[in-house]
């Protein structure tokens, strides 16, 4: 059905979000990559159940809605993207134990021969290619891509990887290219190998 603008209000600040009606039993929430909101609801739901769903997750919203903000700069005569100021600063405090569990951002610069699996998601160099591998932790479906590589590097590999809320967004050699990919199910096996790395928190 057609989607409809609504919006909750908490607190005296107005979350807006486009609400569809399906044939459905649960409610599903999803925050673009625009950063609009999209609620499907079942056929009969009233308006305020929905509304009261949105302010109990309005917290989630506004994590997600952050995530993907991205900055455009101009760098030696290219287009590149860089994460929010003040997102990207908030992840100074270094540790050594990767958990997924809270929001994290990891720094590395890959070989030929470096590789990560990250609780099942994995990525590696394949023909001077950054490559992304989510098979285990997605949905299985023919038309979803769990199989993704970048353009090619020339060498350069030197990646910050940014994990929040199933979303990992990883921004190669300074933002010249940026991948994003959502996962679901990680498990708590971290594997890296043949690279050094730092691992930073938002601090309290």
């Amino acid at each position: 059905m057609l989607n409809l603008e609504e919006f909750a209000e908490i607190n005296g600040e107005k979350i807006y979000f486009f609400v569809q009606r399906k044939r459905i039993k649960n409610l599903n929430l999803k925050v673009n990559v625009d950063k609009t909101v999209t609620l499907s609801i079942p056929m009969r739901l009233s308006m305020d159940v929905a509304k009261d769903f949105v302010r109990k997750k309005s917290g989630w919203i506004k994590k997600q809605q952050n995530f993907y903000e991205r900055v455009l700069k101009e760098k030696e005569g290219k287009i590149i993207q860089e994460l929010y100021p003040e997102i990207k600063n908030s992840f100074n405090q270094e540790i050594q134990d990767i958990s997924f569990d809270q929001p994290f951002q990891l720094k590395t610069t890959f070989n030929k021969d470096s590789s990560l699996n990250l609780g099942g998601f994995k990525i590696d160099i394949q023909d001077d290619c950054l490559h992304l591998n989510r098979e285990e932790v997605s949905i299985q479906e023919n038309k979803v891509c769990n199989d993704v590589i970048s353009p090619k590097l020339q060498g350069h590999y030197d990646i910050e990887l940014y994990y929040d809320h199933h979303v990992f967004e990883i921004y190669i050699n300074g933002g010249e290219y940026v991948m994003s990919q959502v996962v679901y199910d990680l498990n708590d096996q971290v594997i890296i190998q043949n690279t050094e790395y730092k691992v930073y928190v938002r601090s309290l």
